[in-house]
């Protein structure tokens, strides 16, 4: 499909794609699909945007990207420790391909220990922007949750917008206060939650 020669082009022009539709996403948060990005880097090569080609650009996109990708040692425990407490445990993620989060989460053993995915992609806006949280509750069909991410702009301020609990996880950059530093903390003061509760 593409010599060494037009990797390097479609490189330059994914470049120039993230950089043309940067605005849409920092600013007015609306997603931008994989598809679309595509279509953009290969008319930017000057190769031509079939869908045929768009399509294994795009698997080889996901699996190059799910094959890179490393989950934090304490996820796992996380999400089996929550299933444990009796919580629906729902990945909401800022991603380009609902398929490439779900490649990520199979290829790293998670899949199996999350309840249900949403992504902007499927919602065609990113977080922080109020209804990625909205629609994630009523997809997970729960009213009330705890958004524990470590972003604090999309993760913790965001859920907080639409009055979500937060829980900022330290894993590099600006630290909240209030924040903890691993998952592990989070579970245990999940339990202690629940454990009040009695």
């Amino acid at each position: 499909m593409l010599n060494a020669e037009s990797n390097v082009k479609v490189l330059r022009g994914f470049r120039k794609a993230h950089q043309l539709t940067k605005p849409l996403r920092q600013k007015l948060k609306v997603e931008v699909s994989l598809d679309l990005l595509i279509s953009i880097a290969l008319r930017e090569a000057g190769i031509d945007a079939a869908p045929r080609v768009v399509r294994e650009l795009r698997e080889r996109l996901i699996d190059g990207y799910a094959e890179t990708r490393k989950v934090y040692p304490d996820s796992l425990k996380f999400l089996v420790g929550l299933k444990s407490l009796g919580y629906r445990r729902v990945v909401l993620s800022n991603s380009p391909s609902h398929s490439m989060v779900i490649r990520v989460l199979e290829k790293t053993g998670l899949r199996r220990e999350v309840d249900v995915v949403v992504t902007s992609a499927q919602l065609g806006l990113r977080k922080p922007h109020p209804l990625t949280y909205l629609n994630a509750l009523r997809r997970a069909d729960i009213d009330r949750a705890i958004c524990v991410g470590d972003n604090i702009e999309a993760d913790v301020a965001g859920a907080l917008s639409v009055g979500i609990s937060a829980i900022h996880v330290f894993r590099g950059g600006v630290k909240l206060k209030l924040g903890v530093n691993s998952l592990e903390e989070v579970l245990r003061l999940l339990t202690f939650l629940d454990d009040s509760k009695l």
